[in-house]
Protein backbone atom coordinates (compact mmCIF):
# COMPACT_ATOMS: atom_id res chain seq x y z
CA UNK A 1 0.00 0.00 0.00
CA UNK A 2 2.80 2.43 0.84
CA UNK A 3 4.31 2.08 -2.64
CA UNK A 4 1.23 3.78 -4.11
CA UNK A 5 1.17 6.48 -1.44
CA UNK A 6 4.79 7.72 -1.67
CA UNK A 7 5.61 5.85 1.53
CA UNK A 8 2.77 7.45 3.51
CA UNK A 9 0.83 5.30 5.93
CA UNK A 10 -2.61 6.95 5.38
CA UNK A 11 -4.80 7.53 2.37
CA UNK A 12 -6.13 10.97 1.43
CA UNK A 13 -9.53 10.10 2.95
CA UNK A 14 -7.95 9.02 6.24
CA UNK A 15 -5.85 12.22 6.41
CA UNK A 16 -8.93 14.42 5.93
CA UNK A 17 -10.69 13.14 9.04
CA UNK A 18 -10.85 15.58 11.96
CA UNK A 19 -7.67 15.56 14.10
CA UNK A 20 -6.08 12.95 11.87
CA UNK A 21 -3.63 15.12 9.92
CA UNK A 22 -0.41 13.51 11.15
CA UNK A 23 1.11 11.03 8.75
CA UNK A 24 3.91 8.55 9.22
CA UNK A 25 6.34 8.09 6.35
CA UNK A 26 7.61 4.51 6.43
CA UNK A 27 10.11 4.71 3.58
CA UNK A 28 10.99 7.13 0.80
CA UNK A 29 9.23 6.15 -2.42
CA UNK A 30 8.83 7.90 -5.74
CA UNK A 31 5.72 8.34 -7.84
CA UNK A 32 6.41 7.91 -11.52
CA UNK A 33 3.64 8.41 -14.03
CA UNK A 34 4.08 7.14 -17.56
CA UNK A 35 3.27 9.59 -20.32
CA UNK A 36 1.00 8.46 -23.15
CA UNK A 37 3.81 8.67 -25.67
CA UNK A 38 6.01 6.41 -23.54
CA UNK A 39 3.18 3.87 -23.24
CA UNK A 40 2.76 3.93 -27.02
CA UNK A 41 6.47 3.34 -27.59
CA UNK A 42 6.38 0.49 -25.07
CA UNK A 43 3.48 -1.22 -26.85
CA UNK A 44 5.33 -1.05 -30.18
CA UNK A 45 8.49 -2.40 -28.56
CA UNK A 46 6.54 -5.35 -27.11
CA UNK A 47 5.25 -6.15 -30.60
CA UNK A 48 8.87 -6.15 -31.86
CA UNK A 49 10.27 -8.02 -28.86
CA UNK A 50 10.98 -11.35 -30.59
CA UNK A 51 12.64 -9.56 -33.53
CA UNK A 52 14.82 -7.50 -31.19
CA UNK A 53 15.66 -10.56 -29.10
CA UNK A 54 16.90 -12.46 -32.15
CA UNK A 55 19.01 -9.50 -33.30
CA UNK A 56 20.63 -9.21 -29.86
CA UNK A 57 21.19 -12.96 -29.68
CA UNK A 58 22.95 -12.89 -33.06
CA UNK A 59 25.17 -10.00 -31.91
CA UNK A 60 26.48 -11.90 -28.88
CA UNK A 61 26.92 -15.23 -30.71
Amino acid sequence: MELGLHGQSKTAIEKNRLANWENDIGDAYYKCNMADIMATIGIVQFERMSELFHKRKNLIS
